[in-house]
């Protein structure tokens, strides 16, 4: 299995994806997890992930930048990040 994948072989990681998001972010270490995401192409893969990261780190209102498809998620999955600050 690749190091790079995040395939989930029939598991759902999203809890735990959050709770490393949170913990990165507290860490003040979001942009570096961006730049991973980017570089790895999850960017694309995960999107609504992806996107509400990027409203973590940068400010919630890149939410509205986001595609009508994505939004939606990404909009709860941000939610979830930021009410456990």
């Amino acid at each position: 299995m690749e190091i790079n994948s995040l395939d989930r072989g029939g598991f759902d990681f999203s809890e735990d994806i959050e709770r490393l998001i949170r913990i990165v972010i507290a860490k003040n270490l979001g942009e570096e997890l961006i730049a991973w995401f980017k570089a790895n192409r999850f960017s694309e893969r995960y999107s609504p992930i992806y996107v509400a990261l990027l409203a973590a780190v940068r400010g919630e209102r890149l939410l509205l930048d986001s595609n009508p498809e994505v939004r939606h998620a990404a909009n709860l999955i941000y939610s979830r990040l930021v009410a456990r600050k």
